[in-house]
């Protein structure tokens, strides 16, 4: 991924820009996110329009051409053929009827990179209520998207607390990198387990060492936090409370003093790195290229006031 001289982020090899959830991204398009020294993350109220607007860009299909190598003729979602109308008395299932309304597409085929194939109006009403991902083998369409609730994340770069078991080139222990999340209290969207009712906010400490593969980390958790993939609400494991902000599966360090969830642990990155994969979070290149790296810099870098003379 290459910068452009309009400030376009473009692939090096098409010339394609880079889109984040199909808008063209700049090098300033998380400026707006950062502000107070934190990157803000707002909730969506719900996912409804999602749906339409990520499939417009997906291969349509005849339904005579179809028998994919992982399913029949049938859309996984209604049962019904793809070379029929949806047949489903289900009173969710009716506005997705060919009407003029919605330009006659509803029953038109979508075929995804995964190969499975569905009704347009079946999968717009899956993905106005769960993540973006193929019913059937849970690979994302488009940009990973999760549930996460509004909040803030804070980085700090921790000078002179060492992160356990990480050193620099020269010998010296790695300084660690504190990233802080602030979720406050809030009502759960639609597409969280209780709709309508309060959830108890959070604050949560996490870190990771200031090293080159350190920060090839935190541009991905950055990117995670930004589309919504870090945080969920749901009930505690723990306490077994429910209406709570829960981690989801990301694997975050929030101590520097040992413990099941602390520093040391040599195989922490690959960890991290390996459940970041899980849920097609990009690689630490394709995350800097979106922007994630500038926010970085602003994060670490001291502010023009604190250099010295």
């Amino acid at each position: 991924l290459l910068e452009s001289q309009e400030r376009v982020f473009k692939c090096i090899h098409c010339t394609k820009p880079f889109t984040v959830d199909g808008v063209v991204m700049v090098s300033s398009q998380l400026d707006h996110l950062f502000r107070d020294d934190a990157l803000h993350y707002e909730a969506p109220q719900s996912l409804a329009g999602a749906g339409k607007s990520m499939l417009d860009s997906l291969l349509v299909v005849h339904p005579a051409s179809l028998k994919t190598k992982n399913q029949g003729c049938d859309c996984p979602i209604c049962l019904c053929p793809l070379d029929q109308r949806a047949s489903v008395d289900d009173e969710e299932y009716r506005p997705f009827e060919t009407t003029a309304s919605n330009g006659g597409d509803a029953q038109s085929v979508i075929k995804l990179e995964c190969d499975h194939c569905f009704h347009r109006g079946c999968l717009e009403h899956v993905l106005q209520h769960s993540k973006p991902v193929c019913s059937i083998c849970r690979k994302p369409i488009q940009e990973p998207r999760g549930f996460c609730p509004s909040g803030r994340m804070t980085i700090r770069l921790l000078k002179g607390t060492a992160c356990p078991g990480f050193r620099n080139k020269d010998g010296t222990p790695a300084d660690a990198i504190s990233i802080c999340y602030d979720l406050p209290n809030g009502v759960q969207r639609v597409y969280h387990d209780n709709p309508g009712q309060r959830y108890s906010g959070t604050y949560r400490e996490a870190f990771v060492p200031h090293t080159p593969e350190g920060h090839a980390l935190l541009v991905r958790l950055i990117y995670a936090w930004t589309r919504g993939l870090i945080f969920t609400v749901g009930t505690s494991l723990t306490s077994g409370a429910s209406n709570v902000i829960v981690w989801t599966s990301i694997h975050h360090k929030t101590s520097l003093y040992g413990g099941v969830h602390g520093f040391p642990d040599p195989g922490y990155l690959y960890n991290c790195h390996d459940s970041l994969d899980a849920l097609y979070v990009p690689d630490a290149a394709a995350c800097r290229a979106a922007g994630a790296w500038q926010i970085l810099k602003k994060s670490l870098l001291p502010k023009e006031s604190d250099k010295q003379p």
